[in-house]
């Protein structure tokens, strides 16, 4: 019997077609390893932080010959957070070339800032001195309650002296308003810390009109004597039971408000000598 033919064989048949099944086979190998470079060229990593790549501006990263290093910039200020790097081939938005910025959610701290009295380090530098107004240490409230500067100053003053005193310090310090209860514990809690246990001078008063009591900004808050009424409801807390009485027990009139050692308010004759309390 005779044997069968291999099946190879029987299918190329002649040395023609083994030629054009090899060249096709070499065609398609060369066709498959193109379409992967394609594939891998399109492919564009992604991290948020430790480093990025971004093709904004400039089409994939892969075509740019020299991608660049930008610092993300979230507050803005120029500064970006060296933590946060962005590698691109143009600068993308929100993106900066300086990575350089000591707190990048707060746009008034960065290097080059001018350290002002408001108890931050604005130009990221320890050995800078805020300038604020002799004998006066500034302070803020813990976030989110951190809107407003405060100057306690241990000079002893009239209240109008004060007054002028908070005035130096920059735009829009005044003797301090009080506005909730909060704010109040913060204020003669850290009056002790650093003024010692004494009153304060703080920005209370009726020096315009009798029983018109206004801030030392002028916002009306209470009108009347010790049984008057809280403006709009507007906050405060004069000691029960003859507070504001327009006296200050001497037989002189009581025209400014001052914060006791125990947290409520009195008038008391604006002549006394207080340390005082500023707020911006």
């Amino acid at each position: 019997m005779t044997p069968a033919k291999h099946l190879m064989k029987s299918a190329l048949g002649t040395p023609q077609n083994v030629a054009r099944f090899v060249n096709s086979w070499a065609s398609m190998y060369r066709w498959l390893a193109a379409s992967s470079v394609i594939l891998v060229a399109a492919c564009v990593t992604e991290t948020h932080r430790g480093g990025r790549q971004d093709d904004a501006g400039g089409g994939p990263d892969a075509e740019c010959a020299q991608p660049q290093t930008f610092f993300e910039d979230h507050d803005a200020d120029g500064h970006g957070d060296a933590a946060l790097m962005v590698t691109a081939c143009t600068q993308p938005a929100g993106a900066v070339t300086v990575g350089d910025d000591c707190d990048d959610a707060d746009a008034n701290r960065h290097p080059g800032a001018t350290d002002v009295c408001d108890g931050i380090d604005n130009d990221c530098s320890a050995a800078s001195v805020e300038a604020c107004p002799t004998g006066c240490t500034a302070a803020r409230r813990a976030a989110p309650d951190d809107a407003h500067i405060y100057l306690f100053c241990s000079s002893a003053l009239p209240w109008v002296n004060a007054s002028t005193s908070c005035a130096t310090a920059g735009t829009g310090f005044h003797l301090a308003e009080i506005d909730t209860q909060a704010e109040n514990d913060f204020v003669r809690q850290t009056a002790t810390t650093l003024l010692g246990n004494v009153d304060v001078h703080i920005g209370a008063n009726d020096r315009a009109v009798e029983n018109s009591w206004v801030w030392d900004g002028g916002e009306l808050f209470w009108t009347g004597g010790p049984g008057g009424t809280a403006f709009m409801g507007r906050f405060q807390t004069w000691l029960p039971g003859g507070e504001p009485n327009a006296a200050d027990g001497n037989g002189g009139g009581a025209d400014c408000g001052e914060l006791r050692t125990d947290g409520l308010w009195y008038d008391s004759n604006c002549n006394d000598n207080q340390r005082y309390v500023c707020r911006q």
